[in-house]
């Protein structure tokens, strides 16, 4: 319905003005994000180290064993947000939501599982006001401190690994997200079985059938052949830790001295 009145046109200097308005704060976030997350490694010590920068900055957990574990920034809020990254380093590590695949967003708090937690807050921020650097790295603090400590502590790495072959026994075309694809590099680490059948069904059913995971052809080839040629559980060990370690120096950006020494933890 009209007004009556006569809306006068927006000139465009007006129109700069404005645009420039909401597009600086935007610009800006990387370079904010980044000083937050510098400041919040230096009050919550040295099991977490900062790597990259600007949108690409990342608090990662220390020392690094079977698990990429950090916290980024998404800027998909008007501030906003903060994410946990959880994913197993026995496979190919992914890109997704927050550079990695497997993690859940500010906005996503509470899991189920966290209800029950005594440290549960239901008043809990659902951004991070990534301009106020005292503000938002009280909240990278709590995130760390909290909801991504419960998720680092949810589940050992057995449980895991009984999680996945359940779900591989259980699998169906239509089920997603596909959660089992650690379990040949958990069943090595644990000694539980081959891991062939495993990786034949990777290869089979979700590059060669679906499509999926292309990139990761290679490793799962090698992976194969090792499995298949010796068994050596030992020689597949190295082959994981190796794997390991290039996706965390090449992909990731942390150093080697921020990386555990897993095979002889192992022994």
């Amino acid at each position: 319905m009209g007004t009556g009145k006569d809306i006068p046109p927006v000139s465009p200097e007006l129109m700069q003005q404005i645009m420039a308005r909401i597009q600086k704060p935007q610009a800006g976030k990387g370079k904010a994000w980044q000083k937050v997350a510098e400041a919040a490694a230096e009050s919550l010590g040295s099991d977490w180290i900062v790597t990259g920068s600007r949108m690409k900055t990342s608090l990662v957990r220390t020392p690094i064993r079977w698990w990429y574990q950090a916290i980024g920034f998404a800027p998909s809020t008007v501030n906003g947000q903060l994410g946990m990254e959880y994913q197993p380093l026995v496979r190919p590590i992914r890109a997704g939501i927050l550079g990695h695949h497997g993690g859940i967003r500010q906005s996503e708090y509470p899991l189920p599982f966290q209800r029950q937690s005594p440290n549960f807050r239901a008043d809990a921020p659902r951004e991070i006001p990534v301009f106020d650097t005292d503000a938002a790295v009280d909240t990278v603090i709590w995130w760390a401190t909290g909801p991504a400590k419960e998720i680092i502590e949810w589940q050992t790495d057995r449980q895991w690994a009984d999680r996945d072959e359940k779900a591989y026994a259980t699998r169906t075309p239509s089920v997603r997200p596909i959660v089992w694809t650690a379990l040949p590099g958990w069943r090595v680490l644990f000694d539980t079985g081959s891991p062939l059948p495993i990786i034949d069904s990777i290869i089979t059913e979700l590059i060669d059938g679906e499509g999926l995971y292309d990139e990761e052809r290679d490793f799962w080839m090698q992976f194969r052949e090792l499995a298949a040629a010796e068994g050596d559980r030992a020689v597949m060990l190295r082959f994981l830790d190796e794997q390991r370690r290039r996706s965390l120096i090449e992909h990731c950006g942390v150093p080697e001295s921020a990386i555990a020494d897993v095979l002889t933890e192992q022994d």
